[in-house]
């Protein structure tokens, strides 16, 4: 990583995924990394806000709190099984009541003593108020995309490389994050 940032510099936009990528999130931030996909917000976005906004303004005492309160004990647990990086997220969402059925096999979910031992960690964490910013956004979105508005074509594989997409691809579109389509 550091060799590539080192020859692209700030044209390097790395989106990938790793098991609790919160472990990564500080050191990736320094290599230019300022985003990462968090596996924990499916159960606490409010900590995994709280969590990413700390990472982002270098409040190193604030993440190194949330580190061994929550982070590295979650991890503990994850890893005492292979393939618990999947069942842990299913057991967080049964925690806070939002059951989300068993893993698929031969994934195994978590033991009863281990789904306890979670339990506390999530009701331990101190209460996270939720942003405005995002108390507003709706849930989830009727609306049907736009004839053609697909980011990938399903006829072929994308190709390592992403290109901003034109302004006018996608009319009326209500975000603005840069859209990406794949060559």
């Amino acid at each position: 990583m550091t060799c590539i940032r080192a020859r692209v510099g700030d044209r390097l936009t790395y989106i990938g995924g790793l098991p609790t990528a919160e472990l990564f999130a500080l050191p990736y931030l320094e290599l230019g990394v300022t985003t990462y996909s968090s596996a924990i917000f499916n159960f606490l976005p409010e900590f995994a806000l709280e969590f990413y906004a700390a990472v982002r303004g270098r409040e190193y005492d604030l993440v190194a709190k949330h580190l061994n309160d929550f982070v590295l004990p979650y991890c503990d647990l994850r890893n005492r099984r292979e393939g618990y990086a999947v069942s842990i997220i299913k057991a967080g969402l049964k925690v806070i009541g939002r059951p989300a059925g068993p893993v698929r096999t031969p994934l195994v979910d978590l033991g009863e003593d281990e789904l306890a031992v979670l339990a506390e960690l999530v009701t331990g964490l101190p209460p996270t108020p939720r942003p405005d910013r995002f108390a507003a956004r709706p849930r989830w979105s009727s609306a049907a995309p736009a004839r053609g508005a697909t980011h990938i074509s399903p006829r072929r594989e994308p190709k390592a490389m992403a290109t901003p997409a034109p302004a006018d691809r996608w009319p009326g579109r209500r975000s603005s994050a840069p859209a990406y389509w794949f060559c």
